[in-house]
């Protein structure tokens, strides 16, 4: 038997916190951190029709580097703020991608060049939903943030780590201890709109990180004990609910998209920048 004091109760309920903020907390999009700000690996003859001009790699480097001073965006300033949107307004000018969304068409034939399908990780967003996130959960400490577009699939990924409070207290695990919160949707696209999505939501998965489901424990005790309490019931029992029925969830419009970064903005004209998730953490 297990017994649970006081304090480490609070660690059970945060996984019923994540699952209240999954619904309450999500634009189309998503965050992250603790990621460096561009890939390390350059694409090799990649698949984009036009490569991004001088031009357009020099915003990008601005844009990561604003990114990265502001926090992505959860301490930019309205200077900074201002400073990004003329960053991505031109770099929408110079977007090399003419059909970014074509694996989320109806009737999907292979198109070349880049698209919006794989791991992405955001480093910059002026959403207010998402950059005040990190303070609306005190039972968990928010990690990474990226999206996996797998189509018909669009999932917003949320790291969520353990507390630096919670260090000291039995079954808390360990500081590399993860938990994973997925909110899924449907994405669409057409060809007469090449650049925007129409998003549904199809439902939550709350999940252990990849690396914890490698470690082999037989019994909920044994992953309690090696994971911790969290991350040792959602290994046991990872939550994944998904109904026959979808809700509206947004649009979002890409606004440029290359091998490496992508820029969205929703109907509510907030924007995010992604990277691709190299190497992935989700």
């Amino acid at each position: 038997m297990i017994i649970i004091g006081t304090r480490a109760s609070g660690l059970l309920l945060t996984i019923g916190l994540l699952l209240k903020i999954s619904v309450e907390s999500f634009v189309p999009w998503n965050c992250g951190r603790s990621l460096p700000l561009y890939s390390e690996k350059t694409a090799e003859g990649g698949r984009d029709t036009f490569a991004p001009s001088s031009e357009a790699e020099q915003l990008k480097a601005e844009l990561l580097q604003l990114g990265d001073s502001t926090e992505r965006g959860f301490e930019a300033s309205q200077e900074d703020r201002k400073r990004a949107k003329d960053i991505i307004d031109q770099l929408e000018k110079l977007n090399p991608t003419s059909e970014p969304a074509s694996p989320y068409y109806s009737d999907f034939t292979y198109i070349p060049g880049s698209n919006i399908s794989g791991k992405w990780t955001l480093i910059y967003t002026d959403a207010p939903d998402i950059t005040t996130l990190g303070k609306t959960t005190p039972g968990a400490l928010l990690g990474r943030i990226g999206q996996e577009c797998n189509p018909p699939y669009i999932k917003n990924v949320i790291e969520w780590k353990r507390p630096k409070w919670a260090s000291a207290l039995p079954f808390s695990g360990s500081d590399e201890s993860r938990i994973l919160q997925k909110v899924c949707t449907k994405g669409k696209a057409s060809p007469d709109n090449p650049l925007q999505l129409e998003l549904e939501l199809a439902g939550l998965e709350l999940v252990t990180a990849p690396e914890a489901d490698s470690v082999t424990s037989k019994s909920l005790f044994d992953s309690i004990t090696n994971q911790g309490l969290p991350v040792g019931l959602l290994q046991q029992n990872p939550v994944s609910l998904e109904g026959p029925l979808t809700a509206p969830f947004g649009k979002a419009r890409i606004l440029y998209l290359d091998e490496q970064l992508r820029i969205l903005k929703t109907n509510q004209n907030f924007v995010a920048v992604n990277i691709r998730s190299d190497p992935e953490w989700f």
